[in-house]
């Protein structure tokens, strides 16, 4: 139990010795176990609003600055400190460069599908129009106007394609032709490049059918077969419905979709169209129709972007209801395209 004691007192004796109280904290000027080299000190904030704790690195060191004072404030968001601590001068401040600042890293934002500012930055998309006037004048009057637009904007997740259409044709006078055309087409790539999915929708009106309004809706897998500069064939297949809204039969009817996409750049200034779309009905396969586009299409004005289009659509209705089962329009139309 002395012996105990009296190493406590030992220790406690050489603990008063190295600390002088007559800076309020004490100072320490010599750590146990060895001496740090003559240097600078460092301040050290007391806790609690007290008074800076000074320590001493050697003998002799003269009192050092607080931490605020020495080294400034604490450095700002994105700073880059230095990978030694500033020296302090004698006038307050330091010698070493000043810090270089950098702006904090930002993760980018990935673009998505549905992100509205891509959707709406016209910069990504491609879009035409097209305009075509046929007229006779002498034994029979006859005028045929044809008009439409396409919109399309492909990225790395998909492809969206719009289309429209309008024909309309007087002959004495009388109207013989009034009708339009729209649809929509989006692709979604996913797996293996050639693979797709896709979602189609049409709408036709004609004022010379026994119905009001077609709705086409449908959706199914598809295959890039080929994919080059000059030229690209794909298939789909895929299910879905129809309503003849207003016709003899107004109801939906479930149908089946076989479609075959193809195009070929001949020349420079040249190329080749074609999309072809069969469906029948599931209930009755001798109850079908085929939709085929066809066309041709030559630049005319690189620097105005205006190309010569002809074409052929042909709409085919096994169930015509006293009407014809086809429907052919031929196209001659001017384009511009963006």
């Amino acid at each position: 139990m002395l012996c105990r004691f009296s190493i406590t007192g030992i220790l406690l004796v050489l603990g008063l010795l190295m600390v002088d109280t007559t800076t309020g904290w004490g100072q320490i000027h010599q750590p146990i176990g060895g001496q740090l080299p003559p240097g600078p000190a460092v301040g050290v904030a007391a806790p609690f609003g007290g008074q800076p704790r000074h320590a001493y690195f050697g003998p002799g060191a003269t009192p050092a600055l607080p931490v605020a004072q020495a080294f400034g404030p604490p450095p700002a968001p994105g700073l880059v400190l230095p990978t030694n601590p500033p020296v302090p001068n004698e006038g307050g401040g330091t010698n070493d460069p000043p810090t270089v600042t950098a702006e904090p890293f930002a993760f980018p934002e990935q673009p998505t599908w549905y992100a509205p500012p891509l959707w709406w930055d016209w910069k990504t998309w491609d879009v035409s129009f097209e305009i075509g006037l046929n007229g006779t004048e002498g034994n029979s009057e006859s005028v045929s106007f044809q008009t439409g637009g396409d919109l399309k904007r492909e990225t790395d997740t998909g492809k969206l394609a719009i289309e429209a259409k309008y024909f309309r044709t007087q002959a004495d006078g009388v109207e013989s032709q009034n009708n339009g055309w729209f649809k929509s087409r989006y692709d979604w790539k996913f797996g293996k490049p050639p693979w797709t999915m896709y979602s189609k929708s049409e709408l036709y009106y004609d004022e010379f059918k026994v119905f009001d309004l077609r709705l086409v809706l449908n959706g199914g897998l598809g295959y890039q077969w080929l994919k080059t500069d000059a030229t690209s064939l794909g298939t789909r297949v895929g299910a879905g419905a129809s309503r003849e809204f207003g016709g003899v039969d107004d109801d939906w009817a479930p149908e089946a979709n076989l479609g075959i996409d193809f195009e070929h750049q001949l020349t420079k200034v040249q190329k080749l169209t074609a999309t072809v779309d069969y469906y029948p009905e599931f209930g009755d396969f001798s109850s079908y129709r085929v939709v085929a586009d066809l066309g041709w299409q030559m630049v005319v004005d690189a620097e105005a972007n205006l190309s010569l289009k002809l074409g052929i659509l042909d709409q085919y209705d096994s169930t015509p209801n006293g009407a014809r089962p086809n429907d052919v329009n031929y196209t001659m139309l001017l384009i511009w395209k963006k």
